[in-house]
């Protein structure tokens, strides 16, 4: 399962277990790499969802910070934080269960080195017509978050453009167009884009 394993769990309170040990690194995630970049030292996950990706950020040796909105999805992650072994990955990673636009904008009122250097942004947008069938994890996630339309993304990438330091990154369907104008770069996986956006002057 290429995201952090969801097992079902043996009883209450809560049915369900996110497993961080499950999650390993695969090479088509390197799109993701380049696109946060080499000078990158800490990260803001503003869409934590599964911490797919903020899994694969740690491991790579980036502080990130997973933000989640949706408490149960939130609690999920807070559980396998606690219960991870890997003493180094939770010490790079950290779980806050919050409003991604009330942190960064918190965040932003800090002085830089408190800010992030990059925030990184990955919507849940809706499935594709034609696209291949999800797979369970991630269509649990869109049940329990639901998708959003672009402009309803707005004020947290704007929010974003405003805290990060050196890239605000968006991950995209390869074919989609841009959440924003004005993208100063790109790569690419075999079906995700990720754009690369320099953040508003300070």
């Amino acid at each position: 399962m290429p995201c952090s394993a969801v097992r079902q769990a043996a009883g209450p309170p809560i049915p369900w277990r996110l497993d961080f040990t499950k999650a390993r690194s695969q090479s088509g995630a390197d799109p993701l790499l380049r696109a946060i970049g080499k000078r990158a030292k800490t990260v803001v996950d503003a869409t934590a969802g599964w911490a797919t990706d903020a899994l694969h950020l740690a491991r790579s040796g980036y502080h990130v910070v997973a933000l989640e909105q949706h408490h149960a999805v939130a609690a999920l992650l807070l559980q396998a934080h606690a219960e991870c072994a890997e003493q180094a990955l939770r010490s790079r990673l950290e779980i806050v269960h919050g409003d991604s636009v009330a942190y960064l904008r918190a965040l932003q009122s800090q002085s830089r080195p408190e800010r992030p250097d990059v925030v990184y942004l990955d919507p849940m947008y809706p499935p594709a017509a034609n696209s291949a069938a999800a797979k369970k994890p991630l269509v649990l996630l869109r049940a329990l978050v639901g998708a959003a339309p672009a402009a309803d993304c707005m004020p947290l990438f704007e929010q974003a453009m405003r805290c990060a330091q050196q890239r605000v990154v968006v991950k995209r369907r390869r074919r989609a167009p841009p959440l924003h104008a004005g993208k100063v770069g790109e790569t690419h996986g075999k079906l995700v884009r990720f754009d690369i956006y320099k953040p508003y002057a300070k």
